[in-house]
């Protein structure tokens, strides 16, 4: 056992001793710490000669702690690139210290992170930078490496774990909605080079007795979240969390009868029950209605969504007789409360600076929001384009009508 802290108090209390002190952390280590006492004493009445002691000379050791603290979990969907983890790695120690990194897949997760990387944070700005940020200098890009040089005593420095995501579906190694991947980054003490770009060795424990003259290593760290790392072992770990954040899209499309005379707006099958509009039947001159019906109950929004329809209605061999400006769009298959749709526009001002004018060659729009044409974009078809259905209960609905030949 050290008894640093008693010899410290001895020589507070018998002055000649500069002590130098790094922030909160105690006195640095290798600092030089020389005292000695005076003894004086009468023989008979007379003083004698005051006998000084020998010197007693020492070196503050390390005390040698680290902290990794995940500031930030990230999440994505499938495919998705670049998504970064971020952690703060903090020297405890009263001394500088270099750092090796490393990281660790944990188990008992649902997908391992593809190319996990370590970036640090080089440029100091606190801010991940896979590439000079304007391009320009002189701010470079952080650097990819797994160690920190020259750590300062309390003084924090900003890493990433940076990776990408798997693709969707239920084969090995693919995600679902709400998959997580688990990561580890672990910091490990190691002597200080004082070089850039040249990382020291790892630390080990000093065992044994004191060396008076020589700086030991006395580990003081806690156990992290890394396989294996325990208290007091020269290093700590913390663990940061993806999570897969996918659209569950699903689409359905439906049709029902509006009227079997579409000419005369009638119907010819009779009211026998309270389920009469069941009864209606898609004869020759029938008015129906087609629904496509887009939902999502993923935890991520489905951006730029397009629905597309090719219909029946060739001139010489269909089957169908489209009903001009008969689209409407919304959130359910309920026609009567859809928004109208106009069927030459995709919903937006052409150029941007309003208001809007005419477009491919039809009529004024309407100023349609999600955009929906009908022979415009694809001859013969219905084209639809939502720019997002929300998570969870998210819907898109098309809806038009067309005649039976």
């Amino acid at each position: 056992m050290k008894f640093h802290t008693r010899l410290l108090a001895a020589a507070l209390l018998l002055g000649g001793t500069q002590v130098a002190f790094a922030a909160d952390l105690g006195t640095n280590a290798n600092t030089n710490i020389v005292n000695q006492a005076t003894v004086n004493f009468s023989v008979n009445g007379t003083a004698q000669t005051a006998s000084p002691s020998n010197q007693a000379e020492f070196v503050v050791d390390r005390k040698v702690d680290v902290l990794v603290a995940k500031t930030a979990d990230a999440s994505g969907a499938p495919l998705a690139t670049n998504k970064a983890l971020a952690f703060n790695v903090t020297n405890k120690t009263n001394d500088t210290l270099d750092f090796i990194l490393s990281l660790e897949q944990l188990t008992g997760d649902d997908f391992n992170a593809l190319s996990p990387a370590i970036w640090v944070d080089t440029n100091g700005n606190g801010t991940l930078d896979l590439t000079d940020p304007d391009g320009a200098g002189p701010l470079a890009a952080d650097s990819q490496q797994e160690y920190i040089d020259n750590l300062g005593e309390d003084v924090t420095v900003k890493v990433w774990v940076v990776a990408n995501f798997p693709d969707s579906g239920t084969d090995p190694g693919e995600v679902q909605d709400g998959d997580t991947a688990d990561i580890a980054l672990q910091a490990q003490a190691a002597a200080p080079t004082g070089s850039v770009g040249s990382p020291g060795a790892a630390l080990a424990e000093t065992a044994g007795a004191d060396q008076p003259t020589v700086v030991d290593n006395v580990f003081a760290d806690a156990s992290g979240t890394a396989t294996g790392d325990a208290d007091q072992d020269g290093k700590h770990s913390d663990t940061g969390t993806y999570t897969i954040g996918a659209a569950s899209v699903t689409v359905s499309k439906t049709m029902k009868v509006v009227f079997e005379d579409a000419a005369n707006s009638e119907n010819l099958s009779e009211n026998t029950n309270t389920a009469y509009a069941a009864n209606l039947k898609p004869i020759p001159g029938a008015l129906i209605e087609y629904c496509i019906l887009v939902t999502n109950t993923g935890g991520q929004a489905a951006t730029d969504v397009t629905i597309t329809d090719p219909l029946d209605v060739d001139p010489t061999t269909g089957h169908l007789t489209w009903v001009a400006g008969s689209i409407r769009t919304g959130t359910t298959c309920d026609y009567t409360a859809g928004t109208a749709e106009d069927d030459d526009k995709t919903g937006q001002d052409p150029d941007g600076a309003g208001p809007l004018t005419t477009d491919e060659g039809g009529p004024a729009p309407t100023g349609d929001l999600i955009g929906a044409d009908y022979g415009i974009t694809t001859a013969e078809q219905v084209t639809a384009t939502a720019t997002n259905v929300p998570a969870t209960t998210g819907a898109f609905a098309v809806m038009f009508q067309l005649i039976v030949r």
